[in-house]
């Protein structure tokens, strides 16, 4: 059952392939993370393709332009405090199912509640974001767990992949 499960989730998974995003055309410019300067060219809605682009790509990358409205409100500050760090974890489930090698919701929900801990998380929540540093050991581990989408029903082809992560992630 297992290999039957990872061929399902392979191909699923790969549904990409062949697709404009997927050509030459697109990659080079763009590249895997969409970190170039052509994404902040479409992002300014001076973007020009090159020939032999997808229309259909094209188009949507026409509009993909960000509307004035959305530009004078300036950047987003993904930054949080304590206080927001503390109200978010209040509002996770408790039972909500996380990678098995690390620490459950509850454990963090908890340690939320104590200021010194709660700082640490914080922390540890946004060092990604201030320096560009992402702990491989936690953060960058997921279990695939197979669901059932209807009661009963085993045909693989039929169920559904969840990635579980580590709470804190």
């Amino acid at each position: 059952m297992i290999p039957a499960m990872a061929a399902s989730n392979r191909e699923r998974q790969q549904e990409c392939i062949g697709t404009p995003s997927m050509e030459a055309a697109f990659g080079v410019d763009f590249g895997y993370l969409t970190d170039t300067t052509a994404a902040l060219e479409v992002i300014n809605g001076t973007y020009v393709a090159p020939d032999g682009m997808n229309a259909y790509l094209v188009e949507l990358l026409d509009r993909m332009k960000m509307p004035d409205s959305i530009r004078a409100k300036g950047p987003l500050n993904c930054l949080v405090d304590a206080a927001e760090n503390r109200a978010a974890w209040k509002k996770q489930r408790e039972n909500t199912a996380g990678e098995l090698s690390s620490l459950s919701f509850s454990h963090y929900k908890t340690a939320s509640l104590d200021p010194d801990l709660n700082e640490i998380d914080t922390l540890l929540w946004l060092l990604p974001s201030l320096v560009s540093f992402s702990p491989a050991a936690v953060w960058k581990i997921i279990t695939d767990v197979e669901i059932l989408k209807k009661a009963g029903d085993y045909r693989v082809a039929k169920m559904r992949l969840i990635q579980l992560m580590a709470p804190d992630f």
